[in-house]
């Protein structure tokens, strides 16, 4: 939690690693983590978001599509 604390305004932190290293539990963690540090401020402010998360999906063909990504993202934040 340190290095999100510490990272600077609009930063991206990316976790990688191979299957079953944790890396949903993780996630979840820190969502969670997240909403709880910004409760009051959610409480106030219905439309801020504390977190959005989208999985990258593997390509089937080799190229990786960013326009699916960020329609997945945009529907991720309605």
């Amino acid at each position: 939690m340190t290095t999100l604390l510490d990272s600077a305004q609009n930063s991206l932190v990316f976790v990688l690693g191979p299957t079953g290293v944790g890396k949903t539990t993780l996630r979840a963690k820190i969502e969670k983590d997240l909403a709880l540090g910004l409760a009051e401020q959610l409480r106030n402010d219905y439309e801020r978001l504390p977190v959005v998360s989208v999985e990258a999906v593997a390509p089937e063909s080799g190229n990786f599509s960013w326009r699916e990504h960020f329609k997945r993202l945009l529907e991720a934040m309605r």
